[in-house]
C-alpha cells in the first residue's frame, strides 16, 4: 500500500467538515476563524446519515483511516458521537487544541485505541507548555496515539518558537512549522518570511511536505491521490484531492462513491497538501 496509509488501512477518507473554532480568544495568526464561533456554524445534522455512509463503506473496502485534520472536531460532539461509532472497526485521526479534547474522547470513543489525536499548540491560550503537556498526558492515559504537534510561525512568536519546540519534543511530540499566511503590518505572509525564519520553517516542514517543500511543483508526475485517499465535503461530495485541479469521484452520502482505477499525472500547479507528496509515483 501507498506510504500514507497506516498499517491495515485500506483508504484514507478525509473529511471536510464545516470549520469550527473554539479557541476563545481566537488565535491572532488565523484568518479562517477569526470571526468565526462554534455557533455559528451548523454540526453534522444527520448524524445517522454519516455513520451509515462510512459504515457502508467501510465494510466494502475495510478498515478506514478516517481523518478530520482542520477547525476542531472535537467542538462539533455530533460529529464525535459519528467517529467514535466508526472508531471501533476503523482508525479516527483528528486535529485538536488540546482544550477539551479528553472529555469527549471519554463521553465518544468506545475504542479509543483507535484514535491518532494531532496536537495544536497556540502560546496565546496556555501560561506554558508545561499546562498544554497536562492535556496531551490525560488524553495519552487512555490509549490514545498522540504523537504529533502543529505550531505556527506567527512573526511576533518566532524568538520563543525554538524554546516551545524543545519542551514539545521533551513530552514526545514531533513538531511541524507552518508557516503564516496573511498580513501583519503591512506585509503579506508567507513571502514576509525572512531567510532565517524559513530556514527554521522548512526543517519541521519536509516531513510533511517532502524535502522539496511545499511550494515545489509536481504538475505532470503520477499520483495516487483518488485511490488511496478520497476528500469528502460536507455535502458528501468526493474529490481525489482538495486542490482546484482534482477529479470527482461521486458522492458518499448517496452510495455513488467511486475511487480511480489507475494513478493519474498531477494538474496542480503546487500541491501544498500535508502528506500528500508521499502519493507521487517515483521517476
Amino acid at each position: 500500500m501507498s506510504g500514507i496509509l497506516p498499517d491495515g488501512c485500506r483508504l484514507k477518507v478525509h473529511l471536510q467538515m464545516p470549520l469550527i473554532c473554539n479557541m476563545d480568544p481566537p488565535c491572532p495568526y488565523c484568518g479562517i476563524y477569526r470571526s468565526l464561533h462554534s455557533d455559528d456554524v451548523p454540526p453534522v445534522t444527520d448524524v445517522r446519515r454519516w455513520f451509515v455512509a462510512l459504515d457502508d463503506l467501510s465494510r466494502k473496502r475495510g478498515p478506514l483511516h478516517v481523518a478530520c485534520l482542520h477547525g476542531e472536531p472535537f467542538a462539533d460532539r455530533d460529529l464525535m458521537r459519528v467517529l467514535g461509532r466508526l472508531s471501533e472497526h476503523n482508525l479516527i485521526d483528528c486535529f485538536s487544541n488540546m482544550i477539551r479534547t479528553a472529555d469527549v474522547i471519554r463521553e465518544s470513543f468506545g475504542v479509543p485505541e483507535n484514535l491518532w489525536v494531532t496536537a495544536s499548540f497556540h502560546p496565546h491560550h496556555w501560561a506554558d507548555v508545561a499546562s498544554f503537556a497536562e492535556r496531551v498526558a490525560d488524553v495519552r492515559s487512555m490509549g490514545v496515539r498522540c504523537d504529533r504537534v502543529f505550531l505556527v510561525a506567527f512573526p511576533p512568536n518566532i524568538p520563543r518558537l525554538q524554546g516551545w519546540i524543545g519542551e514539545l519534543v521533551e513530552i514526545g511530540l514531533t513538531p511541524y512549522v507552518m508557516p503564516f499566511t496573511g498580513e501583519l503590518s503591512g506585509a503579506r505572509y508567507p513571502e514576509a518570511h525572512t531567510d532565517e525564519e524559513w530556514s527554521l520553517i522548512s526543517r519541521y516542514l519536509a516531513e510533511r511536505f517532502g524535502e522539496d517543500g511545499f511550494m515545489t511543483s509536481r504538475k505532470g508526475r503520477l499520483c495516487r491521490a483518488g485511490i488511496d485517499i478520497v476528500f469528502v465535503d460536507t455535502d458528501g461530495a468526493v474529490r481525489s484531492c482538495p486542490s482546484g485541479y482534482a477529479h470527482d469521484l461521486g458522492n458518499l452520502l448517496d452510495g455513488t462513491m467511486r475511487t480511480l482505477d489507475a494513478p493519474r499525472p498531477c494538474l496542480a500547479p503546487h500541491c501544498q497538501c500535508p502528506d500528500l507528496w508521499r502519493l507521487i509515483i517515483s521517476d
